[in-house]
């Protein structure tokens, strides 16, 4: 889990993010009570997620932007194995 910040009214959060609980966090911090949510998120259940988690006592406007979902991301520890040793060379030694 990594943490979230809050600037000018804009939630951010990372992948590692569950966005209800991130969300759920904020609310109490504002002086006057949340009527909607506005989210944009590349991964529609993270939308869901947070319709769930907020509605119906607050609207949840999801913007979904299917990006990263196009891509298909699997590990291939293989694949990653070879980058390690093709990039190794370059790498500093005080890393």
């Amino acid at each position: 889990e990594a943490p979230a910040s809050y600037h000018d009214g804009i939630l951010f959060t990372s992948e590692f993010n569950p966005k209800g609980k991130a969300f759920k966090t904020f609310p109490r911090k504002f002086e006057h009570p949340i009527k909607r949510i506005i989210v944009i998120d590349d991964i529609k259940h993270h939308l869901t997620d947070l319709q769930a988690t907020f509605e119906p006592d607050i609207e949840v406007i999801g913007l979904h932007y299917p990006l990263v979902e196009k891509r298909k991301h699997t590990w291939d520890t293989e694949a990653a194995k070879q980058e390690y040793e093709r990039r190794k060379p370059n790498l500093r030694g005080d890393l």
